[in-house]
């Protein structure tokens, strides 16, 4: 089981590295709710199908379309927020969002 485990953080890593394109191109709101929509529709692939491979390879894909919502929150707060608050104001999430990678786990 940590080979699931691995997956969804490799899901992660990658989509940072691919997702992220799409999202500066037809803008970070909207490509978001469709990665949110995908991965709520994987998780409930991952709860409701008793296959473990099956539940691996949704863990995997489901880390693949969360993986670039925090970097758009970030790309979204500089864009909304004025200039002279970026700094602490992404501190903020940084460590918000941080903090909550260790809540149950």
């Amino acid at each position: 089981m940590s080979y699931v485990a691995t997956g969804f953080w490799l899901g992660v890593t990658f989509g940072r590295l691919i997702l992220g394109f799409p999202a500066a191109r037809y803008g970070e709101k909207l490509m978001v709710l469709i990665y949110i929509i995908i991965a709520l529709g994987l998780q409930f692939i991952f709860w409701f199908v008793p296959s473990i491979p099956v539940s691996a390879v949704s863990a995997t894909l489901i880390g693949f379309f969360i993986g670039p919502i925090f970097p758009c929150a970030v790309a979204l707060a500089t864009q909304v927020l004025p200039r002279h608050l970026h700094v602490s104001v992404i501190g903020f999430i940084a460590a918000f969002g941080k903090s909550l990678c260790g809540w149950g786990g």
